[in-house]
């Protein structure tokens, strides 16, 4: 979506910031998605990119608080000669990203990420840290099993330094996948150890894609085979055997009913469930950094 292209009004434009903030305050007091201070959310509009500033929380987001950048001096620096140098990949960004401030300056700094909000064509571009895609995206077969459940319904991008760096692996990565598939990049970005980009022309949207990764959401990870023990090398875990079905631990009623009693049996279901996901994330260890 080119936000150029369409002159807005300054009520439009409230009404988008205020809309931002709503989401941003929906997903900041969510704790699968937000711990403590992390994530950024952004709109675009008429050129221009609210962003929220570094060290604001997303629970406590207001319009007020929104810091304005002009989207072409961010643009050309992601754009300009891969030799230019970056100090450790923040620096240069957090330079041209003040420069190109709109409006009142004040001390406040937008995030460090802003590049990448500025990349992506969609008008709403929201980042956390969701525990369920985290799972994946920092195993170390994460990029396999993101590819083996998921397919092209998500991008995969490498772990790599913040600021410049990140913003140009996403680029190539989203170029990567519309020419080996020859359609446009998914909403959906998963960054190995690190987590979750969702982008989307309305909150709406942006709420039913992240609603996906949602521990909550059991169609999602349904349909992603997990209840069927897909491991990270593809190969199928044995189903446990009538012995360790025996060995679960049941509730205080299954113990006075009996072993053949209804609640008992759906306690082994549902421990049979909580072994796949073990034995399938199990396959992978963790690898945060």
């Amino acid at each position: 979506m080119n936000t150029k292209s369409t002159p807005e009004g300054q009520s439009t434009v409230d009404g988008l910031l205020n809309e931002m903030v709503a989401l941003s305050r929906r997903f900041g007091e969510d704790p699968e998605f937000t711990r403590g201070g992390g994530g950024n959310i952004s709109v675009k509009a008429d050129g221009i990119l609210y962003i929220k500033p570094s060290g604001t929380s997303l629970s406590t987001l207001t319009p007020q608080s929104v810091i304005a950048l002009d989207v072409r001096p961010l643009l050309e620096l992601l754009d300009a000669s891969p030799e230019r140098p970056v100090g450790g990949g923040t620096d240069l960004v957090m330079q041209v990203a003040i420069e190109a401030r709109v409006g009142v300056r004040d001390d406040r700094r937008p995030s460090v990420e802003t590049l990448f909000h500025a990349l992506l064509p969609e008008r709403f571009i929201l980042h956390t840290h969701p525990t369920t895609v985290n799972a994946v995206a920092c195993a170390t077969h994460g990029a396999e099993i993101a590819e083996r459940l998921f397919g092209s319904s998500v991008l995969w991008v490498r772990y790599t330094d913040p600021g410049l760096p990140l913003a140009r692996a996403i680029r190539d990565a989203r170029r990567s996948h519309e020419e080996r598939t020859g359609k446009a990049a998914p909403p959906a970005i998963f960054l190995q150890n690190h987590g979750l980009i969702v982008a989307a022309d309305s909150t709406a949207e942006i709420d039913d894609i992240s609603a996906r990764w949602s521990p909550r959401s059991r169609p999602t990870w349904r349909s992603c085979r997990l209840s069927r023990g897909v491991t990270s090398k593809g190969s199928r875990p044995s189903r446990p055997g009538p012995r360790w079905a025996r060995s679960v631990r049941r509730c205080g009623r299954c113990s006075r009913r009996g072993a053949g009693s209804r609640s008992c049996r759906s306690t082994t279901r549902r421990s049979r469930s909580r072994w796949r996901v073990r034995r399938w994330v199990g396959n992978s260890p963790s690898s945060a950094r």
